[in-house]
């Protein structure tokens, strides 16, 4: 009888965006795992996947939004520059903020069959992120200017 093992090497890449909050993921054949550290408190953070040959706007993008304040995250999918539209079938698994909200971790699937996701099939991607605040238990529009929204390009597999 043989015993085959398999040791699969999870490398962590990592962005730190303006001092306000550093996004961490592992990757497998089959999910991504993200660790948001953040030191806001207040709001909401949303980031969001979109392809690179994009331009840098909201459209066409899969975005997620982190309640800070209440500890909730929502799936949504922007087809343009409006407020993303709920994406019913939540992607987002085993979310849980720990440390009052400080490090937030969720796991996603690489392919999720979900018309409204972005399918993490390409080693880059454009990641968009935005702080925003919660009036009175809904979440407003994102504020304007570099410390509160932007782009970066990322490659999901390799640092």
């Amino acid at each position: 009888m043989f015993i085959l093992s398999i040791l699969i090497l999870s490398l962590v890449y990592s962005l730190e965006v303006l001092n306000k909050f550093n996004l961490t993921w592992t990757t497998s054949n089959s999910h991504i795992k993200f660790t948001l550290y953040q030191s806001i408190n207040k709001g909401y953070i949303g980031l969001g996947l979109k392809s690179p040959q994009g331009d840098s706007s909201m459209s066409d993008s899969d975005i997620w939004v982190f309640d800070l304040e209440n500890h909730l995250v929502s799936d949504h999918h922007s087809k343009d520059n409006s407020f993303p539209n709920y994406d019913y079938k939540n992607s987002l698994q085993s979310v849980e903020f720990s440390q009052d909200g400080k490090i937030i971790e969720w796991t996603r699937k690489m392919l999720t069959k979900d018309f409204e996701d972005i399918e993490i099939t390409l080693d880059k991607y454009k990641l968009l992120w935005c702080i925003g605040r919660i009036v009175r238990g809904k979440i407003s529009q994102h504020l304007y200017g570099d410390a509160y929204r932007g782009v970066v390009l990322i490659d999901i597999r390799n640092p």
